[in-house]
């Protein structure tokens, strides 16, 4: 796939989010491999960690608003669900997230996109939001990726 900005841009547009970082956003994309073949650019691995930590969190947000009668146990259950990388991988074959991400050929050709880095670029997307658009937006976009999901 040949990687562009505009389509990053477009595909959020369609989500309802309005970026203009193409920097910040080019690294959201990127995948370890492919900065191994061209060092001039930066992988999603910091963004990865930051959204990681903001997903749990708004995660355990929406669960402690919607949950005021349950158990605390089905609570942990529920969380684990959601934080859970099958379920982000879940989340980015149904979105197309993992469409976004710029790969180097053997990763494209090899599909390895299929597995770890498909719940990767989730977790980078959301440390991406959470950097330019603050964290209302990503909070209410978190909440919308898995409101259909929640009980």
């Amino acid at each position: 796939m040949n990687w562009t900005f505009n389509k990053v841009k477009e595909f959020m547009e369609k989500l309802g989010i309005y970026i203009s970082n193409e920097s910040l956003w080019s690294n959201a994309c990127t995948t370890k491999g492919c900065v191994n073949e061209n060092n001039s650019l930066e992988s999603y691995q910091k963004l990865e960690f930051l959204g990681d930590r903001i997903w749990n969190f708004c995660i355990a947000l929406n669960l402690y608003n919607k949950t005021s009668k349950k158990e605390i146990k089905d609570i942990e259950l529920e969380y684990k669900k959601l934080t859970n990388n099958k379920f982000q991988q879940k989340i980015s074959k149904e979105y197309e997230f993992d469409n976004l991400l710029r790969m180097n050929k053997g990763e494209y050709n090899q599909k390895q996109y299929m597995g770890k880095p498909a719940s990767d670029i989730i977790e980078s997307i959301v440390g991406a939001m959470y950097i330019e658009l603050g964290m209302s937006k990503t909070v209410e976009f978190i909440n919308n990726l898995i409101k259909k999901y929640t009980n």
